[in-house]
């Protein structure tokens, strides 16, 4: 085991705080009490959260459909002459299998960020 994983694994463990969660928190908040046949119907694509990287371009986090699979897409989104956002080919695109690997990989390096002072709390740096 490399000295970061076991800083990660301590980390966790000290019970650092998760990211904010996003607009569809509702949805998530009760997850692991409900079974699938009681979650809500969710229409493909859906944006689980977006902000703006700077003054022409975003970041966007959907959920959609890519060859008849599900995926989760972090995306940089651009903006064109007309003021319309289009999506760049800078982003991550992962079958949504790899989405509890991702999301604990993005938890560990915001406790690791926020441990070394390079995040502060509200998500400042």
């Amino acid at each position: 085991m490399t000295n970061d994983a076991a800083l990660t694994r301590n980390i966790t463990q000290d019970g650092a705080k998760a990211p904010s969660l996003p607009a569809t928190a509702h949805i998530l908040e009760n997850a692991p009490r409900l079974n699938s046949k009681a979650l809500p119907n969710l229409a493909l694509p859906h944006v689980v959260s977006e902000w703006q990287k700077n003054g022409r371009e975003l970041v966007r986090i959907t959920l959609s459909e890519y060859q008849g699979r599900v995926i989760i897409d972090a995306r940089q989104w651009y903006t064109e002459k007309n003021g319309e956002y289009r999506p760049s080919p800078k982003g991550l695109s992962l079958a949504i299998s790899h989405l509890p690997a991702l999301a604990t990989g993005l938890a560990d390096a915001l406790a690791i960020a926020r441990c070394t002072g390079l995040v502060l709390e509200g998500g400042e740096t």
